[in-house]
């Protein structure tokens, strides 16, 4: 017995997915990159007078000033300035929100040679805990997607359906996380993500 091909596939190869693969991860790259340094400039600038101290330093710049204006919104699902921010950046894309975490905890370079992992800077933050990375997970999860995905939700659908998506994304991420940040403290998982 032959095989014969589905006559609804389209007949997808490797070499018809290289050009639309690598012009779409040059792309991510690029926005990637392009918001890395934005995060950098923004924690970095301006610089704070008499600054000896980098957590005055970052807690004197731009994003060290969002943070703080945005808290408390952030603060009842468990968020400081410094995952606020994180956050914020992240809705450029979803994988930012990772550089700018090693970016605001000064984390970077190889462990072997000296350099603080982000893993390692985390754990040493005392309001860290394994129930808190849940809920950034599960935030950065249920928010609205990236700018890109927001650009095309806006130009299929218009401004009405973008404008919905994003405050209904918003909602339930932000109610869904306060009850898994609840629900975790009351398990006895919170560690100390409610202080």
């Amino acid at each position: 017995m032959a095989s014969t091909p589905l006559p609804y596939l389209p007949s997808t190869t490797l070499a018809s997915l290289r050009h639309p693969l690598s012009t779409h991860f040059a792309s991510m790259g690029t926005v990637i990159m392009a918001a890395s340094v934005l995060v950098w400039v923004i924690t970095n600038f301006p610089i704070a007078a008499g600054a000896g101290d980098p957590e005055a330093v970052l807690e004197h710049s731009v994003a060290g000033s969002i943070g703080k204006f945005v808290e408390p919104v952030f603060k009842p699902i468990g968020f400081d300035w410094k995952l606020s921010v994180a956050t914020l950046t992240g809705f450029a894309a979803k994988e930012v929100t990772v550089s700018t975490l090693g970016i605001l905890y000064r984390a970077g370079g190889d462990e072997a040679e000296g350099g603080t992992s982000l893993r390692r800077a985390l754990s040493s933050d005392p309001s860290w805990s394994p129930l808190l990375a849940f809920v950034l997970m599960l935030f950065t999860l249920a928010i609205p997607p990236c700018i890109a995905a927001m650009a095309t939700i806006k130009a299929e659908l218009g401004w009405a359906w973008l404008g919905f998506e994003f405050i209904f994304l918003l909602s339930v991420g932000w109610v869904l996380c306060f009850a898994v940040l609840r629900i975790g403290s009351l398990l006895g998982l919170g560690g100390a993500a409610l202080a």
